[in-house]
């Protein structure tokens, strides 16, 4: 949790077992938030690696990890917070590369969770991986991305167009395997399982759009991912089968990105090469200035990002495809945080969200209690005779206290609702 929120907000409090309720702590930013994060991590693995168990398998739903293994998952844990952390391309080139590197490498490489029942309140499902890319909802490959892999051209008119007059276009994708020619709507050619998800064909067209218009048709896109079918059609609204959470391919793009960053561009090229030639695609070069090679037809994939010229990427322009290419999906964040860090996101992105308003009740409580209920003061009664440092503290750890009921609450809420959802899901299934 720790390491999400260094992932998502600009600052946020340190809560472990040790914090007292009565006490306010102190926000801190992003880069502190992470060295805790890590240093929690730190902690865990050598607890773990000095002691013997067994995890029940529903902990982490089909695995019975033994202590090494969890340990294992922990180092892993430690190589994508670290990798991610940096919110510009600037802060990514002073991130510690080679400690990244070796994370990834001796980490547990790939985590399946097995899924079960949601209709029966199993809290074992993935929404990121259902509700998210069955076809007739809304997580789309942004055109920003997939044009890369375009050879028709429209992404560059696409490109040139004023940003509010942009529609999502059809576009056709030359070697690429992974982008079959025939492969639409509910039409598929092959189901890839999860345990070979960098293989096959990958992406679906889709005529239809759901997006309401209203929040940017720039944003709308034709084509939706496939490579997790298998777990979505398993039945209606259960959702079995293995949810892919952690991979290898995600822990050798970081490998791959600390050695470009490190300038060892050979070694950078061997592992972005992996994926690119399992998809059809020649090798890219390890000399990072030089285009990626093009077929007879003059068709190279990737195409530089943004470009209206339509030119051949180089090394880095095929590391970041293929990173994307085999993050999307895995787990929540991974294609933004890859963005963020690299300077590729959309211009005018947000690179981090602020923290929440009851959150800030804490840092300002003179600003957010005024005209609550008509309360200067959230002290409580009888403190309006104390000094005024000492009434401020009394305030801020009331609020603090509060957001900590109020988060309780927002908690068993969540859990009523998904209860709540899953009992209806499950009627419908009996029906």
């Amino acid at each position: 949790m720790s390491c999400l929120l260094a992932l998502w907000y600009e600052q946020s409090f340190i809560v472990d077992e040790t914090t007292d309720p009565y006490v306010v702590p102190e926000a801190v930013d992003y880069d502190a938030m992470a060295t805790h994060a890590l240093e929690e991590l730190d902690e865990a693995e050598a607890a773990s690696r000095g002691s013997s168990f067994t995890l029940d398998e529903r902990w982490i739903n089909g695995n019975a990890w033994d202590s090494n293994q969890w340990a294992d998952y922990l180092v892993s844990w430690k190589a994508r917070c670290a990798a991610n952390l940096p919110r510009t391309d600037a802060e990514a080139g002073g991130a510690n590369w080679s400690q990244i590197i070796a994370n990834a490498k001796n980490g547990i490489r790939d985590v399946v969770v097995t899924g079960t029942d949601s209709s029966r309140g199993t809290p074992w499902y993935d929404g990121l991986k259902s509700l998210m890319q069955e076809n007739e909802t809304w997580h789309r490959m942004h055109m920003d991305w997939i044009g890369m892999a375009d050879q028709s051209g429209e992404y560059q008119d696409w490109l040139s167009l004023p940003l509010q007059q942009r529609a999502p276009r059809r576009l056709t994708f030359g070697d690429d395997t992974r982008f079959p020619p025939v492969n639409e709507d509910s039409v598929t050619s092959e189901i890839v399982s999860p345990s070979i998800a960098s293989d096959g064909p990958r992406s679906r067209y889709h005529e239809t759009i759901i997006f309401r218009p209203a929040r940017g048709r720039y944003r709308q896109s034709h084509y939706g991912d496939m490579r997790y079918d298998d777990y979505t059609f398993s039945c209606s609204f259960c959702f079995f089968g293995p949810m892919e959470h952690m991979t290898s391919q995600e822990m050798d793009h970081y490998i791959a990105e600390g050695h470009y960053r490190m300038g060892n561009f050979a070694g950078a090229a061997e592992i972005v090469n992996e994926t690119r030639i399992e998809a059809g695609l020649p090798p890219a070069p390890s000399n990072p200035s030089d285009p990626v090679p093009s077929n007879e037809a003059g068709e190279c994939t990737p195409r530089k990002r943004y470009d209206v010229q339509g030119r051949c990427g180089n090394l880095r322009d095929a590391m970041w495809f293929e990173h994307f290419e085999n993050v999307f999906n895995v787990f929540g964040g991974l294609e933004f945080w890859h963005g963020r860090r690299n300077d590729i996101l959309p211009a005018g992105t947000a690179l981090q969200l602020p923290m929440p308003t009851p959150d800030l009740d804490i840092l300002v409580p003179d600003v957010s209690s005024a005209g609550r209920d008509g309360r200067a003061s959230t002290a409580g009664p009888g403190s309006e005779g104390l000094p005024a440092d000492f009434r401020s503290a009394l305030e801020r750890a009331a609020l603090f206290r509060s957001a900590l009921e109020r988060a309780a609450l927002s908690l068993a809420n969540l859990e009523a609702s998904r209860t709540a959802r899953a009992s209806k899901k499950q009627d419908l299934v009996i029906r």
